[in-house]
């Protein structure tokens, strides 16, 4: 898709965010909710084995959710430091 240019002094439209981006942080949250619901059935399909209902269970839910957690913090870039401001 092509646009005319703009005038001079007519201020041109913001660009928007690049379509890769979003789709990885989409795939990163769908990672995330995957992970937690896939050692959650895990959990309660060993639980309902081991007659043990919920707390392998409540332990597959959380540590999918510390996994998916780590996952995210390390695929998302840290924000730049700080300049420093002179007085």
């Amino acid at each position: 898709m092509t646009t005319a240019p703009s005038p001079r002094g007519a201020p041109s439209p913001p660009s928007p965010r690049p379509p890769s981006d979003l789709g990885r942080f989409a795939g990163l949250g769908l990672q995330f909710a995957l992970t937690m619901a896939v050692l959650g059935a895990l959990g309660f399909w060993a639980d309902s084995a081991l007659g043990t209902l919920p707390w392998l269970l409540v332990t597959g839910v959380l540590v999918g959710a510390v996994g998916g957690f780590v996952r995210i913090v390390k695929a998302v870039p840290g924000s730049p430091p700080r300049k420093e401001r002179a007085e």
